[in-house]
């Protein structure tokens, strides 16, 4: 087992805002349990994740309650869990032999030997949905022998030199950097990639240096592209991989993968433009930086900023796929935090701006309807699920748009929507509400609950009663039996 990287995902019932909780991973030896060095990615068994970690040569089986085992143990180094109202994790399965993948593929690199001039500054990547480029440009007719051997000393990582025989620089390549607008690029070395048309664009030497026509390759392209909402898999969907991966035989997902978009459409571009323009990408106001979070990527459903203490913004995501727990949310959130720090530096320092999920308010429903005919209850008590479903879903479609994040709906606005639902008659309703904040767990009635500005509802678990519409001498019984629980 020794130097062999092991990965075990954790597939977990997702804690919120339980910051506070440690955990310290063990390893069974002859000498007992050691401590073991993982690298975390379920956040302390709050989130869906793999844990992986490198075997230790002295690792043993052990036997512990009949069973014979190379045993790894956890422990809660701050006692987090053992606080009142709170409730430990709940591992729901553990897979072995786990490892992260990306919906993204590196392209072999690419020669070009162009034709420059200035009609002809755009060139074809051959690839689509690009997320980004290493562009080599060939300076060896532009560079003095100096100026070569200087920058291969000051920084190699962004050069490479190609040698005869006589061992003397035959290409010089520099490695450019990619630019939103040339007239904005403080590095004259740039270009920019159109997406849409999946073209590499040079600068005419007067915005954007120029890059020049040699003999040999004038420039090398290596692309990095995903297969956009290809990307997107269904749980335990098996996966083809290419060339051969030793004793592997099978590999398959072990939930649902989303987040993969394809390209935006002319509709979305119009869009983006419009608050490109709206804004000149300037971030003042709160409303800005919620357009900015929202342009950032397509997998955020809503966004919400919340002001703080001496200027500090809290920045709540609601993402499209949030029912598949928070990879979606932490695939984004260092990528979009990063973004505001280029974008206003000066504005917002980076302990100035946090981004947070949402506090997930679960809204679980009790109705008691009549129906007409009881041979049709389970079709009726489906239509009130749907109607409440519908309604309280935060990602919602058609009609309904879904909640708001830091609005909730009462109970009357819950009676109020049902009303529309053409089946039986409600008599009685009762809402509950229940989530999770500082690590603690909290349910109350749903017009109890005092809703805070990162608070969103979901869907619960909820019941329908369905009995039968009562007749002229049951009828008033019927009657009075409302007022009661009314």
């Amino acid at each position: 087992m020794e130097n062999f990287r092991e990965g075990l995902y954790f597939q977990v019932e997702e804690k919120q805002n339980w910051e506070d909780a440690s955990l310290v991973w063990f390893y069974s030896s002859k000498k007992g349990f050691k401590p073991l060095q993982v690298t975390d990615h379920t956040k302390n068994l709050r989130k869906s994740g793999v844990l992986l970690f490198m075997p230790p040569g002295d690792m043993e089986e052990l036997e512990i309650e009949g069973s014979r085992c190379y045993w790894i143990g956890v422990e809660d180094a701050k006692g987090f869990y053992s606080r009142k109202h709170t409730s430990p994790p709940v591992v729901k399965r553990i897979f072995v032999n786990a490892v992260e993948i990306q919906n993204m593929e590196t392209l072999e690199e690419q020669e070009y030997f162009a034709d420059f001039s200035p009609l002809n500054r755009r060139f074809p990547l051959y690839a689509n949905h690009i997320l980004h480029a290493k562009v080599w440009v060939n300076e060896k007719g532009a560079l003095s022998q100096e100026e070569m051997k200087g920058l291969l000393k000051s920084c190699p990582e962004n050069v490479r030199a190609e040698y005869n025989v006589l061992g003397e620089i035959e290409e010089f390549y520099v490695l450019w950097q990619e630019a939103e607008e040339f007239e904005l690029s403080e590095n004259p070395r740039s270009y920019r990639i159109d997406r849409g048309t999946s073209e590499l664009i040079f600068g005419e030497g007067i915005q954007g240096a120029a890059a020049k026509n040699r003999d040999s390759a004038a420039f090398k392209v290596q692309v990095t592209r995903c297969s956009g909402e290809r990307g997107n898999l269904a749980p335990f969907s098996s996966l083809r991989f290419r060339g051969h991966l030793g004793l592997m035989k099978h590999m398959e997902t072990t939930g649902k993968i989303t987040g993969g978009w394809d390209m935006e459409g002319p509709g979305d571009a119009l869009k983006r433009g419009s608050h490109v323009i709206s804004g000149r990408k300037r971030l003042v106001s709160l409303a800005d930086y919620e357009r900015e979070a929202m342009f950032f990527s397509r997998s955020i459903h809503k966004v919400s900023c919340v002001p703080g203490k001496n200027g500090k913004i809290t920045m709540v995501l609601l993402m499209k796929d949030y029912k598949e727990g928070s990879h979606g949310f932490y695939a984004v959130r260092n990528g979009l935090k990063n973004h505001f720090m280029a974008q206003c530096e000066i504005t917002c320092k980076e302990e100035g701006i946090e981004i947070v999920e949402p506090v997930f308010v679960e809204i679980s429903v009790k109705l008691w309807v009549t129906a007409k005919d009881m041979g049709e209850s389970i079709e009726v008590s489906q239509k009130w699920l749907k109607g409440i479903e519908c309604y309280l879903e935060p990602v919602g479609e058609g009609e309904h748009k879904g909640w708001e994040i830091g609005k909730l709906p009462g109970k009357s606005q819950l009676k109020m929507w049902l009303s529309s639902v053409e089946s039986g008659r409600i008599c009685h309703i009762s809402a509950s509400a229940r989530y999770q904040m500082g690590g603690l767990d909290y349910e109350v009635d749903l017009e109890e609950l005092e809703c805070l500005p990162s608070m969103v509802c979901v869907n619960g678990k909820h019941e329908v009663f369905v009995s039968a519409e009562r007749k002229e001498g049951s009828h008033d019984c019927l009657k009075k039996y409302e007022r009661q629980i009314l």
